[in-house]
C-alpha cells in the first residue's frame, strides 16, 4: 500500500514527494529546523505564482470576453 501511494504521488506532485522523501529519510539534526524553514519559503513563494497565474488567468478571460462582445457589436 506504501507503494502505491508513493507511486501516485510521484506522478502527481513529484516535488512534494521529492520533498517527503528527504523529510522522512535525512536525521533529526539542526539542519532539519533550517530545511523545514526552506520548505515554508518555498510554498510561500509557489502560492504566490499561483496567485500570480490566477490573476492573469482572470485577465486573460475577461480580455476574451471583452473582444467577443466587441465583434457581436460589429456584425
Amino acid at each position: 500500500m506504501e507503494r502505491l501511494i508513493g507511486r501516485i504521488l510521484n506522478k502527481l506532485a513529484p516535488r512534494t514527494a521529492n520533498t517527503i522523501k528527504v523529510l522522512v529519510h535525512s536525521s533529526e539534526d539542526a539542519g532539519l529546523a533550517s530545511r523545514i524553514v526552506n520548505y515554508e519559503k518555498e510554498i510561500s513563494e509557489l502560492r504566490q505564482e499561483i496567485d500570480e497565474l490566477r490573476s492573469d488567468s482572470v485577465r486573460v478571460a475577461e480580455l476574451y470576453d471583452l473582444v467577443f462582445e466587441r465583434l457581436r457589436e460589429k456584425i
